[in-house]
């Protein structure tokens, strides 16, 4: 099996079968009762929002722990923003964001297609009070840094929020948000596990408990979370030899697939996440044909999957339909090697031959 699907879930972090179920055994209690073991659990829930904390430069009282990146985005959206507010978002974001904006109501929403400093400040209006660009697009890998930004914000007393689900461990952050969505799973560490860094008031969505300030009532996930503080420990001070590694890896397969299919990503993308086309032949037939190799990646965004239209970033990316149509994602992972990527692109380039021969 070659998985290059990262992106969409990363491959279990080995630390996981090494410690996770004696961490899971020695802390089943609820995080929430006061006899000991549940005052113990709660000290180590503790000590994972304080890694988290350490890890994006914030504080630990304005990290939420949360189910991932889609709810965290829904908490921002839902709780910043009241009817006759207006909101300035990116053409490109994920589903849980493309999504939640047309049930806001009476909010006013732009979405945006320059990206920029510039075209953000632009889009700006007397009664904007909520910015919310993604770090790293999910989709291609495109970094949008935005230098500046918070800053220029902040003088006019609009907060901003980033979706920094594919950046969280891989990239640098530097504390230059009020909200930022994060995500464990793409990480290795267990699905449902992820956070918020909420360094401002927010709406709950829902009512039922104190826990997480209000914003995320009801018991703790607390083997996704520890599992998530397993990872962060392996991970600590790992980032730019994970990155270098990822990034030679992608290199190879840009050089080994040129010939084949079109390259979206640009240059200076993540590298953990590389955007391709193969104009004339489906995805789907690609996907399918690849998948019976047990070689793995994705058409688009796995939470948009199930939709039967072209991504709205690659719509975003090009208008030719040949591109839109044959348009795939692969996405690496630290533990993928270069025998992988050998592998695989010997195996596309024959794939895509032999149905570009068979579809005419």
């Amino acid at each position: 099996m070659i998985y290059f699907d990262n992106a969409s879930t990363a491959l279990p972090h080995p630390v996981l079968a090494d410690r996770l179920m004696t961490t899971i055994h020695q802390g089943f209690a609820n995080p929430s009762s006061r006899h000991s073991i549940g005052i113990a659990l709660s000290h180590q829930l503790e000590q994972v929002r304080e890694q988290v904390a350490d890890l994006v430069r914030v504080k630990p009282a304005e990290v939420i722990l949360t189910s991932g990146g889609t709810e965290a985005n829904n908490l921002v959206l839902r709780g910043a923003l009241k009817p006759g507010d207006h909101l300035i978002t990116s053409a490109i974001e994920h589903a849980s964001i493309h999504q939640t904006i047309h049930h806001l109501p009476g909010v006013e929403v732009s979405e945006i297609r320059d990206i920029s400093l510039e075209g953000v400040l632009a889009a700006i209006r007397p009664n904007t009070k909520l910015v919310s660009i993604m770090l790293v697009n999910n989709e291609t890998g495109q970094i949008f840094t935005l230098d500046g930004l918070y800053q220029a914000l902040k003088e006019r007393g609009i907060r901003l929020h980033r979706d920094a689900v594919q950046a969280f461990g891989k990239l640098p952050l530097m504390g230059d948000y009020d909200f930022l969505s994060l995500s464990g799973h793409k990480l290795g560490a267990l699905k449902g596990t992820g956070a918020l860094i909420a360094r401002g008031a927010l709406e709950p969505m829902m009512s039922g408990g104190d826990q997480e300030r209000g914003l995320r009532p009801g018991t703790e996930n607390v083997p996704g979370i520890l599992s998530l503080g397993l990872v962060l420990e392996a991970e600590a001070n790992n980032m730019s030899d994970r990155w270098d590694h990822v990034s030679q890896l992608n290199e190879a397969l840009r050089q080994r697939l040129a010939a084949s299919c079109v390259i979206l990503s640009e240059a200076s993308a993540s590298p953990y996440i590389l955007a391709l086309a193969v104009p004339g032949v489906p995805s789907e037939v690609v996907h399918n044909a690849m998948s019976a190799r047990q070689m793995y990646f994705s058409v688009g965004s796995a939470c948009s999957a199930r939709s039967k239209h072209h991504s709205h970033v690659i719509s975003w990316l090009s208008d030719d339909p040949l591109i839109r149509a044959g348009a795939i994602r692969l996405s690496l992972s630290w533990q993928n090697t270069l025998d992988e990527v050998l592998a695989f692109a010997e195996g596309f380039t024959e794939t895509i031959d032999y149905l570009r021969k068979v579809l005419g």
